[in-house]
């Protein structure tokens, strides 16, 4: 099993496993990607991964699932993020990009 340790090593096994050739052109060369970094749990399953939002050219935007389970990776397609699963932490895969704002839509998803 691969063992990432930051981001580019995510990114870079997505490139190579992801089958949607739209995602891997925007990874490759022209799209914005964002870390949004570890969760929980990524529904609908309850095994835990990371998510990048991955925005082309174009302006069309994924939110892509690394989940990690039993010894392998697989890639789901989220229409949206669960917010109350991110778990943040002391890397960079964990936080994420952005960890503060990450941690203001956590709280919000809590508190409603």
């Amino acid at each position: 099993m691969v063992h990432f340790q930051n981001k580019n090593h995510i990114l870079m096994w997505l490139e190579k496993n992801c089958s949607r050739k739209t995602i891997v052109r925007a990874l490759a060369t022209e799209g914005e990607i964002e870390l949004l970094g570890g969760f929980s749990q990524i529904p609908p399953t309850s095994h835990p991964g990371w998510i990048v939002q991955i925005t082309s050219v174009h302006g069309r935007t994924w939110y892509v699932a690394v989940i990690a389970y039993q010894n392998r990776y697989g890639i789901r397609i989220l229409s949206k993020v669960p917010w109350q699963n991110w778990i943040g932490g002391k890397s960079e895969l964990m936080n994420g990009d952005n960890p503060k704002r990450y941690e203001r839509l956590k709280c919000k998803i809590n508190f409603i």
